[in-house]
């Protein structure tokens, strides 16, 4: 798995996005990778990324956020976005600092270990000293991803509204 890159987005990915997104689109029904909806265009969008915030609902505040694309051989592998946040307890049960999704053509080939590695070491970058990462009970998948970067079980916790069970972890950098 060599010539991964993990970068952010440029107005050079736009027709590779458009074809990411569409797949998602067609597979993956509950995914929006990175919010693109909310925008009209693709420089709409890489504008709102640039800004590097987006809103924590559960605090009501702005935080920066950094979103990135895993690319391989010229075609995005993936997403991921980073949370800049080192108060933990102000995130919800189900938030984390990081979240991410693999193309669905790509999932089950180590991608999303190898991203989430990459990730880490923008979160050091970032001065944050641990991470929280959460995902579906269900998506064994994204639990393994978390495991293999030491990610250690906190808890598991159920979401009445969308009836459903999260695994929070927790990784120490």
């Amino acid at each position: 798995m060599h010539n991964l890159i993990l970068r952010f987005p440029a107005l050079e990915d736009k027709d590779e996005w458009l074809d990411y997104y569409q797949e998602f689109l067609e597979n993956d029904l509950n995914s929006d990778p990175l919010n693109y909806s909310k925008y009209k265009t693709y420089e709409d969008f890489l504008i709102g990324i640039g800004k590097e915030e987006c809103l924590i609902k559960s605090t009501s505040k702005t935080v920066p956020t950094s979103s990135f694309l895993l690319i391989a051989n010229n075609r995005i592998i993936g997403h991921i976005f980073i949370h800049h946040i080192n108060d933990l307890n102000l995130l919800r049960d189900y938030e984390g600092n990081i979240g991410y999704a693999i193309r669905p053509t790509e999932r089950n080939k180590g991608y999303g270990t190898e991203m989430l590695r990459l990730a880490l070491k923008e979160c050091q970058n970032l001065n944050l000293k641990e991470v929280l990462i959460s995902c579906d009970r269900e998506n064994i998948p994204s639990s393994k991803v978390i495991e293999n970067n030491n990610g250690k079980l906190l808890k598991e916790v159920f979401i009445p509204e969308e009836n459903i069970i999260f695994k929070k972890y927790k990784i120490k950098l």
